[in-house]
C-alpha cells in the first residue's frame, strides 16, 4: 500500500479501510462474534457524494466469521455514531498513538460534540470489545485522512 491519503469519508477512504480491516482480519478467530457498528456524517460537501439527505457513511460487520466494511448507512447496527462532518474532520484527521496530549483534547471535542447536539452514538458502547485487533483503526485512516 502507497501512503495516499485520501479524503475524509469518499469512496477511496472507505476502500482502504475495508482493505485494511480485512488485513487485519485474517487470522483472526470471528466465530460467535457478531458486530454490527456505523458511523454516519451529516452535511456532507457534495465533493464527497453524499445521499439526498446530505449524509454518508461507513459501516463494519462481523456475522460468525465474515468481515464486510462497507460505504453506506447500515441499518439496525448495534453501535451508531453521527455526527456534522466538519466537526468530526479534525478528529478524523488526528492521530493518538504516541500523544496522549491529543487524544485527551479528542476527548474534550467528542464531549462538545455531544453537548451541542452535533454528535450523538447510540447502541452498545461495548460493542467492539470483542474486536481487540482493531484498536490501532483510528490511527491507521487518520494517517492516511485528506
Amino acid at each position: 500500500m502507497t501512503n495516499e491519503k485520501y479524503p475524509f469519508a469518499s469512496p477511496a477512504w472507505v476502500d482502504f479501510a475495508r482493505s485494511w480491516v480485512l488485513e487485519q482480519a485474517e487470522g483472526q478467530d470471528l466465530t460467535g462474534i457478531n458486530v454490527r457498528f456505523s458511523e454516519v456524517f451529516t452535511d456532507v460537501p457534495p465533493d464527497i457524494e453524499p445521499d439526498a439527505d446530505g449524509r454518508t457513511g461507513w459501516y463494519l460487520v462481523v456475522d460468525s466469521g465474515t468481515v464486510d466494511v462497507g460505504r453506506g448507512i447500515l441499518d439496525n447496527p448495534g453501535l451508531c455514531i453521527t455526527v456534522d462532518y466538519e466537526t468530526v474532520l479534525p478528529l478524523a484527521r488526528a492521530v493518538f498513538g504516541d500523544n496522549p496530549e491529543a487524544a485527551e483534547a479528542a476527548q474534550t471535542a467528542v464531549e462538545a460534540a455531544i453537548a451541542d447536539g452535533k454528535m450523538t452514538r447510540e447502541g452498545d458502547d461495548n460493542l467492539m470489545a470483542d474486536l481487540p485487533w482493531l484498536a490501532t483503526l483510528h490511527d491507521a485512516l487518520a494517517e492516511r485522512t485528506a
